[in-house]
């Protein structure tokens, strides 16, 4: 076996230990894609819920000075 032919192995060992990392580095940004993509959805209803709770709040402010309690 020459020179040339171990140096050939080893570059295609490397490149196959590559692949292998590409490889698991791709699952995991679409694990991280598939969670974003999920939470999308939850920030605009907690968004939601916040404002009707703050509109709730502040109409109940704003009646609580008329309101009469003996």
């Amino acid at each position: 076996m020459t020179s040339n032919e171990r140096t050939i192995g080893a570059l295609i060992a490397r490149v196959e230990i590559l692949e292998k990392q590409n490889d698991e580095q791709a699952k995991l940004l679409r694990e991280v894609r598939d969670a974003i993509v999920g939470a999308k959805g939850g920030w605009k209803t907690l968004l939601g819920v916040s404002a009707a709770t703050s509109g709730a709040t502040a109409l109940i402010l704003k009646i609580l000075p008329y309101i009469q309690i003996k």
